[in-house]
């Protein structure tokens, strides 16, 4: 279901971007959408003859072949790809948009994504970059300051993440992250005042909760402690 719910958000995001094109042409790009959007509404679940997201990879490399804007195809291709767990051949396809679209922040930032969620931070740090030498982009800093976390590294994670929110301020992961990297640095106060938003704009995030639980113990508030830890234990039984 996770899965189904991002490319959901990917078929929603960039038929937003790509509309008036797409529809005034009738190109295979459209037809890969309406098969992602099937896909994400699990038709395949109800007909198991159907396999919309098959057909929306062929839509896509028909697009690729022949197609008039191929380079967004490969950045499609290269999300399908991603959040199916086949990140290699993802890196692949976003590399080969890349190439034809200079100085695209987004497709680094995509790419820095995938090496980062396979644990390469330095190939994931450099991609990171690469989209802030093109602009500002609150999911770079959010990356960097994942990284940093992972390093223990948690004064700069505290930087990274604060010019995400600069950025983007309801970037909730973001958000999350600093309340995590506050923590570590015994920064109680902000940290439990950066959470607690945090938990306002998602009631259901674990993390939150959880290092809640923990500020709040290390504050001797045990009761309040206690509603956080219980909340975080439900929500990952709830999972």
């Amino acid at each position: 279901m996770h899965q189904r719910h991002r490319l959901l958000l990917i078929a929603l995001l960039l038929v937003g971007v790509l509309t008036s094109v797409v529809f005034a042409q009738g190109s295979a790009l459209l037809n890969a959408y309406e098969s992602l959007y099937y896909y994400s509404l699990r038709l395949d679940d109800r007909f198991p003859t159907i396999s919309p997201l098959s057909t929306t990879v062929q839509e896509l490399e028909k697009e690729i072949q022949s197609g008039l804007r191929p380079d967004e195809a490969r950045v499609v291709l290269g999300m399908v790809y991603q959040v199916t767990g086949a990140w290699e051949q993802a890196i692949e396809f976003y590399q080969q948009a890349a190439a034809n679209l200079p100085n695209n922040g987004s497709i680094a930032i995509l790419i820095g994504d995938i090496h980062r969620h396979q644990g390469r931070w330095s190939d994931a740090e450099a991609s990171y970059r690469e989209a802030l030498d093109v602009d500002s982009f609150a999911r770079a800093y959010n990356g960097l300051g994942q990284i940093s976390l992972s390093r223990s590294d948690y004064s700069a994670a505290s930087e990274y993440f604060s010019s995400a929110l600069d950025t983007a301020e309801e970037y909730l992961a973001a958000r999350i992250g600093l309340g995590q990297a506050l923590f570590y640095l015994g920064e109680d106060e902000t940290a439990i005042e950066t959470l607690e938003i945090a938990i306002g704009q998602d009631s259901r995030s674990i993390e939150a909760n959880h290092y809640l639980a923990l500020l709040y113990e290390r504050q001797g508030e045990t009761e309040k402690a206690a509603h956080a830890a219980q909340r975080a234990e439900e929500l990952r039984n709830s999972h």
